[in-house]
């Protein structure tokens, strides 16, 4: 319980974007160990999932050696494969969390939903540099606060909570969803609500015509940011009051996803067995990119980023989802329709890149599947591995600590692998 609370808190503070990005991959990879911790000292059992579903993801976490020795930039691989284990360990917490998971998920969708929509009223005034958080518009026409909100929107479709507050919350949540202007959001949840109508098994906690007018303004609102649609004359005079009273610049319909996407293909055309190494998707972006295109950190689309970046190495991984999504498939819970909204938002914007958000989705992964047999390990095992990734993890936080407080060359010795370490080293060698 306490892990979860900490989880959630480091969460808001990433979404509010009040944990620095220097240390929120810190500050989260330490989690787990304390959890395995403190299930060693009481003596406790952990059960793990399928164990198909773990070798596949043990030999994927096997494989990144190979391709931290091909990275083009080892610095972003090493921080990537700490972002994975860590990943593996919250799959086999969540495992053990099921229960508690499963009573407080929509009831954190609905609170964090509410502190980000209250806090993006602010965030103008609150100097944010980074893009990886829910609460401001980092890029015109574009705030991320919608691909939570359609969480916290399905939460309230989807389970129990007092009428009154529903609708109350549904019309907040709605309101700042719209104007997020995502247009992936847009997509996801229109998705996800057209599947929910043509399912049986899900019954709706939520009036059709509160429903049907949900999926009729998601509609409006898409249609009104494309471009083409002011190409119509009979529209066209409208096209300058959206821009002014909405502050929306409508773009064409997969803006550059396209050409972001073909620079991912010739990524893995380029280097198809051991990829550009975790974190270095920009490296093929820059090769590939023409025209008036920027250079981009993901090709917008998880698989294809984890498909350049590490080549025939994730197929394990790859396999691991498959299973994961044919099992999901055959229960179809509430939480299914959770775990595929954020999913597809996968497939449509960057917000994989957003740690606390990724993680998120590897806890949701296990109140989606089916109750099965699990084999259960001692505490003297799990804690041997636990020992093992403490002392790597260790090293790496000892070397980040003293590059963040300047003792550059005693961060060399315990972590060489740091960008700004090796700058301020060479600067140093030059004056």
């Amino acid at each position: 319980m306490i892990f979860l609370i900490l989880f959630f808190i480091f969460f808001i503070l990433e979404g509010l974007a009040l944990l620095p990005s220097k240390i929120n991959l810190l500050t989260f990879s330490l989690l787990p160990i304390f959890y395995f911790l403190e299930k060693n000292l009481k003596k406790e059992k952990i059960v793990l999932p399928s164990l198909n579903l773990f070798y596949l993801f043990v030999i994927f976490l096997f494989l990144l050696p190979i391709n931290f020795y091909f990275s083009v930039d080892k610095i972003q691989t090493l921080d990537k494969i700490i972002w994975y284990l860590t990943v593996f360990f919250f799959f086999i917490i969540a495992k053990n969390e099921k229960k508690t998971l499963t009573n407080l998920v929509p009831f954190f969708f609905v609170l964090s939903g509410l502190i980000f929509s209250v806090f993006s009223l602010f965030a103008s005034k609150m100097n944010i540099t980074t893009a990886y958080q829910f609460i401001y518009p980092s890029y015109p026409n574009h705030n991320h606060l919608g691909d939570f909100l359609g969480l916290s929107i399905l939460s309230l479709i989807l389970f129990k909570f007092n009428n009154k507050l529903k609708i109350g919350l549904l019309v907040l949540f709605l309101s700042f969803f719209l104007f997020s202007f995502s247009r992936s959001a847009y997509l996801d949840l229109f998705i996800i609500l057209l599947a929910l109508l043509f399912q049986k098994k899900i019954k709706l906690i939520i009036n059709r015509k509160i429903f049907f007018l949900i999926l009729f303004l998601i509609v409006l609102f898409f249609i009104i940011s494309q471009n083409k649609f002011y190409q119509i004359s009979f529209f066209k005079p409208f096209y300058s009051l959206v821009i002014q009273d909405l502050k929306l610049i409508p773009r064409d319909l997969l803006s550059n996803r396209l050409n972001y996407f073909f620079q991912g293909v010739e990524g893995v055309i380029d280097k198809p067995i051991t990829g550009w190494g975790l974190g270095n998707y920009i490296y093929p972006s820059k090769k590939y990119t023409f025209f008036s295109l920027d250079e981009v950190k993901s090709a917008l689309n998880w698989p294809l980023t984890l498909l350049v970046e590490t080549g025939l190495l994730s197929f394990p991984f790859f396999i691991f989802l498959l299973l994961i999504f044919k099992n999901l498939l055959k229960e179809k819970n509430h939480y299914f329709f959770l775990i595929l909204y954020q999913f597809l938002n996968f497939q449509t914007d960057y917000t994989f890149s957003i740690l606390g958000f990724f993680l998120l989705f590897f806890l949701l992964l296990p109140l989606g599947l089916k109750i099965e047999k699990s084999k259960v390990i001692n505490p003297k095992y799990y804690f041997s591995i636990i020992f093992i990734f403490t002392i790597f993890l260790w090293l790496y936080l000892t070397g980040k600590i003293f590059a963040l407080i300047g003792l550059h060359n005693l961060a060399k010795f315990f972590n060489p692998y740091q960008h700004e370490v090796w700058q301020n080293l060479i600067k140093k060698e030059l004056n």
